[in-house]
């Protein structure tokens, strides 16, 4: 038997910033995996974020945890298809600050993700057009190793891990 495409492991979404900072008072938790750029990745890695997912909002309907694995996917997708070899892929989700949830691909391509004409084959070319369609917000930043792709979802009346009162979160849909 091989070894997973991917391992657990505790990083910074961005240099300089954890998010896990941002909410140590509140006990909440930010999951990461790195996992090799091969396409066998997407699957583990979709379900292991909603399974984080799951426990972070236990009360997610249905059709937003659809749409938390839809973005994960294509994000991962993304980064899998555009990165090629140059070094791992890093995911990352948290709960922001303004109780919307975040997901943060990073790859070893420091080319910008560009949303264009679906190709002619009919099942690729959607990625960044579907993440536009389920995210609040979605963007990219360079990193020392390539860049990130990140996409916020917004989760407007589902419990936040570790926060009672719903009527204390701020709104807003950025991070």
């Amino acid at each position: 038997m091989t070894a997973p495409p991917f391992h657990a492991r505790e990083l910074a979404p961005r240099p300089g910033h954890r998010p896990a900072d941002d909410h140590a008072s509140a006990g909440i938790r930010q999951a990461t995996w790195r996992l090799r750029p091969v396409p066998g990745a997407v699957g583990p890695i979709r379900r292991l974020a909603a399974m984080t997912v799951c426990t972070w909002y236990p009360g997610l309907p249905a059709e937003r945890m659809d749409d938390v694995r839809t973005v994960v996917s294509e994000l991962v997708t993304n980064a899998v298809r555009h990165a090629g070899a140059d070094g791992d892929v890093t995911v990352e989700l948290w709960p922001t600050p303004h109780g919307n949830l975040a997901v943060s691909v990073g790859d070893g391509s420091e080319r910008p993700p560009t949303p264009r004409s679906p190709y002619d084959d009919g099942q690729s070319g959607y990625g960044l057009s579907i993440i536009a369609e389920h995210c609040a917000a979605w963007g990219w930043h360079p990193t020392p190793t390539g860049k990130a792709v990140y996409a916020t979802l917004a989760m407007a009346g589902i419990d936040e891990p570790g926060t009672t009162d719903q009527n204390t979160r701020e709104s807003g849909s950025g991070n």
